[in-house]
């Protein structure tokens, strides 16, 4: 997913995706602690009319000032209904963010989780550590490794 840095509200990044082809999914709102959220661009300026704009590229120009020209049916086109790809030549000089929602991370944390868990399964330490878990269980009470029967009457 590549993006654009468009924008800032409040404490909140605003990116343009521009690979995206789906209207209702074409922004990505980050806050400073780093949780992402996917929205519509459009609806979420419209409704932060605070929005501090990013204006120094042709990208960025385009896109806050698009609507205004003789090019508004391009513009539409290509921000609004997304019929029209986003051409290369408005893009340069833009810095897009391949991984804005992070995802890369996200999916190498769990593939590092699964090759803990089968090198820990596979040495013989996950069984020792679930053990160690199972034995010092708060409020259990064990003898010799085994859990102590209660008696029927109580």
């Amino acid at each position: 997913m590549k993006s654009i840095l468009v924008g800032k509200s409040d404490t909140n990044k605003i990116y343009f995706i521009v690979d995206s082809v789906h209207p209702d999914a074409d922004c990505v709102i980050k806050n400073k602690i780093g949780d992402v959220k996917v929205e519509n661009f459009w609806e979420y300026i419209d409704n932060h009319p605070q929005t501090q704009k990013i204006l120094n590229t042709k990208f960025h120009d385009y896109l806050w000032n698009g609507h205004q020209s003789k090019t508004n049916i391009h513009w539409y086109s290509v921000f609004v209904s997304k019929s029209l790809p986003i051409r290369e030549e408005l893009l340069t000089g833009a810095i897009i963010v391949k991984d804005v929602l992070q995802r890369q991370a996200k999916s190498l944390e769990f593939e590092n989780r699964a090759m803990d868990f089968v090198l820990a399964k596979n040495t013989g330490q996950w069984s020792r550590k679930m053990i160690a878990n199972w034995i010092e269980a708060p409020g259990q009470k064990f003898k010799k490794g085994k859990r102590k029967k209660k008696s029927k009457n109580g």
